[in-house]
């Protein structure tokens, strides 16, 4: 019996490998879904914002963001002028994919 729980454990371990390998994957591919998807709905009049947008992904945590200082005014608009939203579109669209994924990784 101890060696049959033995090879349980193992099996165990080795599928729960794959899905963290599996799973890395899928949050990095849904981090650059998020990028391209940002850069493509921002709105561009000196590209500053544009360039701005940024993407990293370790392990199982992602991060995308604009660093431009004025980059939350125009995706929540301010009294300068309405919301014109790229990272909340941007961030539901990964999010939809990264779902996708998940059920393929897990099966």
């Amino acid at each position: 019996m101890a060696q049959s729980i033995g090879a349980m454990c193992a099996r165990l371990y080795a599928m729960a490998q794959r899905w963290r390998g599996g799973m890395e994957r899928a949050v990095s591919d849904a981090a650059g879904v998020a990028y391209e998807v940002a850069r493509e709905l921002v709105p561009v009049d000196t590209g500053r914002l544009r360039a701005s947008i940024g993407a990293e992904a370790a392990g199982l945590g992602a991060t995308v963001r604009a660093t431009a200082a004025y980059a939350l005014f125009v995706e929540i608009g301010s009294g300068r002028g309405p919301a014109q939203p790229y990272l909340g579109p941007a961030f539901r669209r990964a999010a939809a994919e990264l779902s996708a994924a998940s059920r393929e990784v897990i099966g």
